[in-house]
């Protein structure tokens, strides 16, 4: 009766594991084996007739996620300490709202330049917080390689003669430019999240692509 649920589970777990361990992955990979997963562990407590052990694993899943997930930041408010960027799990995935929002303006200020990245973490959070939404944006991808599905879908070589608003997590765009007529920095962000962490970018105009060949 559990050899679905088994298979369900484990299997997609295994392949996950053994490709973290040949390449990268990345943890919402996983979220499917949970689906099954969480059946499965119910329907063995019950059967067992371990209720009481059903109970304690619903509640601390409750105070955990509703707690400390949800409400971690406000209990350190409570308590008076100052959040730090060691201390915050969190830190990774905050600020990216109020950086769309520094973005945005450079972006009507350039029209006709669509938005330029480089790494897959900045084009999803960009395009995802901008609104209206930039899914004209391109990405950059010199060498060829596949990792990830802007790689994928996007070919800049079709956009030769173009120019864009390029968001840099580096100062140093040479490796960049190079494939540019010419280019311009147009202003640096600051994103303070706390007072040892911080979002750091940094918009370019650049003009004209020229292709990866040069």
């Amino acid at each position: 009766r559990y050899s679905v649920l088994y298979f369900a589970s484990f299997v997609s777990l295994l392949t996950i594991i053994t490709l973290s361990l040949l390449s990268r992955a990345f943890g919402n990979w996983s979220m499917p084996t949970y689906v099954a997963a969480t059946v499965l562990v119910v329907a063995f407590l019950v059967e067992k007739r371990w209720m009481k052990y059903l109970k304690v694993a619903i509640i601390i899943n409750v105070v955990m996620s509703l707690g400390l997930v949800y409400h971690y930041h406000d209990f350190f408010k409570l308590f008076n300490i100052e959040m730090t960027g060691k201390l915050d799990p969190q830190k990774r995935i905050r600020g990216w709202d109020e950086l769309a929002r520094e973005v945005k303006p450079v972006l009507d200020q350039y029209p006709d330049y669509p938005l330029l990245c480089s790494d897959r973490t900045t084009m999803a959070q960009l395009i995802y917080n901008i609104k209206p939404h930039p899914f004209n944006a391109k990405f950059i991808n010199a060498d060829g390689y596949v990792e990830n599905q802007y790689e994928l879908k996007i070919d800049l070589e079709k956009n030769t003669g173009d120019s864009f608003v390029y968001i840099s997590r580096s100062e140093n765009i040479d490796g960049v430019a190079k494939y540019f007529e010419s280019y311009e920095k147009i202003r640096d962000f600051e994103i303070r999240i706390h007072r040892d962490y911080a979002l750091n970018y940094y918009a370019y105009k650049v003009e004209n692509f020229k292709g990866y060949s040069h």
